[in-house]
């Protein structure tokens, strides 16, 4: 379970750009969620202890993830509107598929809470805008670009924000009146 959470999001964005994911040509990352999901494992009350810290990777992550795939997604040539989509699924695809292995349904990611797939969209918007229209720096950009999925992420949850819910602009006298 590890593995999916952790790198499902790479597998999935490399999958769909039709390329032989990096976790079977990289083993650093492997060797990263195996050794994570160990000390997970056999120290898990210090582990729980941590969970301000582990908050705070996980948003680090969410941002570092979601440009990552973005940039990707940049480097073949992908448009925009591209780009943006495998930032995002980079981004939250581990968790989504993590939820729906444990019977989590709907995804953690896909329900009203503190912003996290909008955040990792607004990241990956700024990303792939400023990266295409300007001449900025690349770490810069993608340095920013976390910067706002974290601050996003980490204000929402710090505030109590909640995303908002589908919202039926349909004309009053277009609706069905049941």
């Amino acid at each position: 379970m590890a593995m999916v959470g952790g790198l499902g999001g790479g597998v999935l964005c490399d999958l769909l750009l039709g390329t032989v994911p990096l976790v079977l040509v990289t083993p650093a990352y492997l060797y990263t969620v195996v050794g994570a999901a160990l000390i997970g494992m056999f120290f898990g009350s210090v582990v729980e202890r941590l969970h301000i810290v582990l908050a705070i990777v996980d948003t680090l992550a969410l941002g570092l993830f979601t440009v990552v795939g973005a940039s990707r997604a940049l480097l073949f040539d992908l448009p925009i509107g591209s780009a943006i989509l495998l930032g995002v699924v980079t981004g939250i695809g581990g968790g989504l598929i993590l939820d729906l292995l444990a019977g989590d349904v709907p995804p953690k990611a896909l329900r009203r809470g503190a912003p996290y797939a909008s955040a990792s969209l607004a990241g990956a918007a700024l990303f792939t805008a400023l990266t295409d229209l300007t001449g900025l720096s690349p770490n810069a950009v993608a340095l920013g670009a976390i910067v706002l999925v974290a601050a996003t992420r980490a204000i929402g949850l710090w505030r109590g924000w909640v995303t908002p819910g589908p919202i039926d602009l349909t004309p009053r006298d277009l609706r069905r009146h049941d």
